[in-house]
């Protein structure tokens, strides 16, 4: 019940926090104005805005654009039958080699490193929190300094 609740009301804050859609796309090309543009700016520049119109055409494709079949397109039985592959055996204990070859590598110390820090803040942090609740705080005796 409570994971339910919990779950309405996060879904409830976070519809209330997203931006509303927008409706209407801006027309291509569009760029908005700078914010610290004046509207009298942004009227002279647009006034001075017209339409520049096609330069130049580009020529259709004539050529032929057909391909022959080719080897890449041949039946799975064809590369099947092609293919040069050595017995089962001889194929198992190479991939067996090369994963034992593979994983005899050092893991990377930073990952075990990464791991300790975080665990180190985490016990940090929760010791804070334990000694803020548990340990009382020192009461100051003086306002001047006792050497």
């Amino acid at each position: 019940m409570k994971t339910k609740l919990l779950l309405a009301i996060s879904i409830a804050v976070l519809s209330a926090l997203c931006p509303a859609p927008i409706k209407e796309q801006p027309p291509a090309g569009y760029v908005p104005p700078p914010m610290s543009m004046s509207e009298e700016e942004l009227a002279r520049q647009q006034a001075q805005q017209e339409r520049i119109d096609e330069v130049g055409k580009v020529p259709e494709r004539t050529e032929n654009t057909y391909l022959p079949a080719s080897q890449a397109t041949a039946s799975a039985a064809d590369t099947l039958k092609s293919a040069t592959v050595s017995s089962a055996d001889e194929v198992i204990r190479k991939a067996s080699r090369d994963l034992g070859a593979h994983k005899s590598g050092n893991s990377p110390v930073w990952v075990f490193v990464a791991v300790m820090l975080l665990f180190g803040l985490g016990v940090v942090f929760a010791f804070r929190q334990w000694a803020e609740k548990n340990v009382p705080m020192p009461q100051p005796k003086g306002k001047k300094p006792m050497w």
